[in-house]
């Protein structure tokens, strides 16, 4: 059965990618947890999630627009209808949270981006999959929660493949 989407399996190839990074899940220890690592999920956080550090990837802020979160678009690549052209955008999300001090949820969430962005750096045809992988536009919000501060930062994973 030909190929649909690589988008399932590139969403699947930055799970096993961050999972499988120490760097990454070493920075979810925190003053409170210790030893605590780094969460990485596929879609979005269910319930609450307390004194964690998390990575989700396929995941929008906003639960409404959920079904957005992987996308792709498709178009003839050649004449004969031999090659379709792809590009992939998957949303994610850096979620630090219960942190006493703001300044300290803001520098983790930066640290976590900071190694997300040099895996897709390193790995830019994700094994072959792709021609090219990219973290494109991104974004910051901290939050008091009343507990502590949380810090959340967006961010998109864009890629162009080829399916024959």
């Amino acid at each position: 059965m030909p190929t649909v989407t690589k988008s399932d399996a590139l969403l699947d190839y930055l799970l096993v990618l961050f999972r499988g990074s120490s760097t990454l899940a070493d920075l979810g220890s925190t003053i409170n947890k210790p030893l605590a690592k780094t969460l990485i999920l596929e879609g979005p956080p269910e319930g609450s999630v307390t004194d964690a550090v998390l990575v989700s990837v396929g995941a929008l802020d906003d639960q409404a627009e959920q079904d957005n979160a992987v996308r792709f678009t498709q178009e003839w690549g050649s004449l004969g209808g031999g090659r379709r052209d792809e590009e992939i955008w998957i949303e994610c999300i850096i979620l630090a949270q219960n942190f006493s001090i703001a300044n300290n949820v803001r520098t983790r969430v930066y640290a976590l981006l900071d190694v997300i962005a040099e895996l897709i750096r390193v790995n830019f045809m994700a094994d072959g999959l792709v021609m090219h992988m990219e973290m494109q536009a991104g974004g910051y919000t901290p939050l008091w929660t009343g507990s502590g501060f949380q810090g959340r930062m967006a961010f998109t994973v864009h890629a162009e493949a080829q399916l024959t």
